[in-house]
């Protein structure tokens, strides 16, 4: 497994797995949301994929790809969005 394929499965599993942002989206999705996904979700994307981190002896300690991780909402508040990115911060700091 890649460290990209380990980071998508990282972060399905960790805002997949939290029962507090399960009551307030309809799922959570990588990359993009099927047809037909119900409002609010969560979708994250690889954004940047970076060079790997690499020491004396040409040993790789990981890799630092960057993700775009955001709630998609509709409506006239931002109360429901706030609400779910306080919890994905939460979940990811």
């Amino acid at each position: 497994m890649s460290e990209i394929d380990a980071a998508d499965l990282w972060l399905k599993t960790v805002l997949s797995g939290d029962t507090e942002l399960a009551t307030l989206v309809s799922g959570v999705y990588d990359s993009k949301a099927p047809q037909g996904a119900v409002m609010p979700y969560v979708l994250f994307s690889l954004q940047a994929p970076s060079a790997d981190v690499v020491v004396v002896g040409n040993i790789r300690l990981g890799n630092r790809p960057l993700y775009l991780v955001r709630a998609v909402c509709e409506g006239p508040s931002w109360t429901p969005v706030r609400t779910i990115v306080g919890r994905i911060d939460e979940l990811l700091h």
